[in-house]
C-alpha cells in the first residue's frame, strides 16, 4: 500500500492533531536545527505529543514551505522522516513524522 493511500485512512481528528503541531512548530521561539533530523518535538499544546522533524538546510521563515505529515504503524516518527529527508532536501519541502500516532501494537 502506498504511503498517500496509508495517510488517507486516517481520521480527520488525528489530521488536525498534528496540523495544530505543525502550526505551533512555525511558531516555535527557538530555532529548529535545519539539515538534520530532529527525532523529538514536543508540541506546546500537549507535551504528551510529539513528531520528529526534517527542515531542509535553506529553511527560512521568511517564505511559506511545503510539508510531508508521516506515518510509521508503530509511531516511530523518526523512520518515515529518515526515509524522505534527502528528497525533503533537494525538492525543498519539510517532513514530520508523528511520535504517537500507531496503527496497533507491534508483534515481536
Amino acid at each position: 500500500m502506498t504511503l498517500l493511500r496509508r495517510l488517507a485512512r486516517f481520521p480527520a481528528s488525528l489530521s488536525a492533531t498534528l496540523v495544530a503541531c505543525g502550526f505551533l512548530f512555525a511558531q516555535a521561539q527557538a530555532p529548529l536545527p535545519q539539515g538534520q533530523v530532529v527525532a523529538k518535538v514536543p508540541c506546546r499544546a500537549d507535551q504528551a505529543q510529539s513528531y520528529a522533524l526534517y527542515l531542509p538546510s535553506n529553511y527560512g521563515p521568511e517564505k511559506t514551505w511545503p510539508i510531508l505529515y508521516a506515518f510509521d504503524p508503530g509511531a516511530r516518527g523518526n523512520v518515515p522522516v529518515e526515509e524522505f529527508k534527502g528528497a525533503a532536501e533537494e525538492y525543498g519541502y519539510s517532513v514530520v513524522g508523528s511520535n504517537n500516532s500507531r496503527n496497533a501494537a507491534l508483534e515481536a
